[in-house]
């Protein structure tokens, strides 16, 4: 599968600003219902949800396609982001960070629904493909200022869940467990940390077979949360010039309704307006009983799906992005498109302050 071509169609250079009325209008309504509520990689060009590296380490050439699958479920409040990762001749310290509002779960997938996905609801000429890592190592113990939730073994990975009340501190446990934390992920970290998010790490354990081995292959992970809306960990470190050519990104979202997704972009140019804009775009939305979607993804994942009957009906929305760099994007959070009850305030309090920096987490 990898050595399949990605056909790229017209690259989306640019997001478009928030600025038809009736998005205006629906960004307003929904911000007015909620402003009660206080809401290193392979290549600097394909780096998920930050990334870092770590010492000693060979370079692994990425590949650049990204892809997510979103199970939401607005009744419950519970969020299932699965995504594949591609393993190439990896060496010790291979992995990465998922940065997410609420403590994660972390599961192995062992059938990947991302070709099933791509053939039955495309995005325009996506190829199937895995995502990226960054780098981490090491794994133990907890400082003060972090702790360690968790430590699991999750496929052939070590998974992670930690917090932290102090950046720093936190840059001293990787440290201590021999990770390089880049100067431009520093603010990085401290940006989450503020919010008081959770990370979900994952190293790889080097298997015996992977010596001097080609092969690509990928294992897919879910890691799942609670949160009041659809979320997307888009924020990346500062690094490197963008690339000459576009990064792949595909999101299939199902759930009960249909989203609008939106992040805060901050210009870096002298005197430029924060505003919000739609950093992915929309080329699909169909509408499945929930029991033919059950029969498509599988064993797995129908279990995660919304609603409790198998008559009910779901959205899968499909989003494509294929931006050279995603400088200046805050993270996603995926709004409804019809007006609904807003959701309580503990538990919107952090995606209001990761689109507004203006909000206290």
């Amino acid at each position: 599968m990898a050595s399949r071509p990605v056909m790229v169609s017209r690259p989306l250079t640019a997001s478009r600003p928030v600025t038809a009325p009736r998005l205006v209008r629906k960004a307003r309504l929904w911000f007015a219902l909620c402003s009660c509520l206080a809401v290193a990689s392979f290549s600097s060009e394909a780096t998920p949800c930050g990334a870092f590296v770590a010492r000693a380490t060979k370079v692994v050439p990425s590949l650049q396609v990204e892809q997510t699958l979103i199970l939401f479920d607005p009744e419950r409040g519970q969020e299932h982001f699965i995504r594949s990762i591609a393993i190439r001749d990896p060496s010790p310290g291979f992995g990465f960070v998922v940065p997410v509002p609420e403590k994660p779960v972390v599961a192995k997938i062992a059938k990947s629904p991302f070709e099933r996905l791509a053939a039955r609801f495309p995005v325009r000429e996506f190829v199937p493909g895995f995502s990226s890592a960054g780098r981490l190592g090491g794994g133990h113990g907890s400082g003060e200022g972090v702790a360690v939730l968790s430590r699991s073994r999750i496929g052939s990975f070590t998974a992670f869940v930690l917090t932290a009340s102090d950046t720093r501190a936190l840059q001293k446990w990787f440290d201590d467990n021999q990770l390089v934390v880049p100067d431009h992920a520093q603010s990085w970290l401290a940006h989450y940390v503020k919010l008081g998010f959770y990370f979900a790490a994952l190293r790889y354990e080097q298997q015996a077979s992977d010596v001097g081995s080609q092969a690509v292959r990928a294992e897919t992970l879910r890691i799942s949360f609670a949160s009041p809306l659809p979320y997307y960990p888009y924020r990346e470190p500062a690094h490197a010039p963008p690339s000459s050519l576009p990064r792949e990104l595909a999101v299939w979202l199902v759930s009960t309704r249909e989203y609008t997704p939106l992040s805060l972009f901050e210009p870096a140019a002298s005197g430029g307006v924060p505003h919000f804009v739609r950093p992915l775009a929309q080329h699909g939305s169909d509408r499945l009983a929930r029991e033919e979607l059950r029969t498509f993804l599988g064993d797995e994942l129908r279990a995660l799906l919304p609603g409790d009957r198998d008559d009910t009906s779901l959205t899968i929305q499909t989003f494509e992005d294929q931006k050279r760099s995603r400088a200046g994007f805050g993270d996603i959070v995926m709004v409804p498109q019809l007006p609904g009850p807003p959701p309580p305030l503990g538990s919107s309090r952090k995606l209001m302050a990761s689109l507004d920096p203006q909000v206290t987490p």
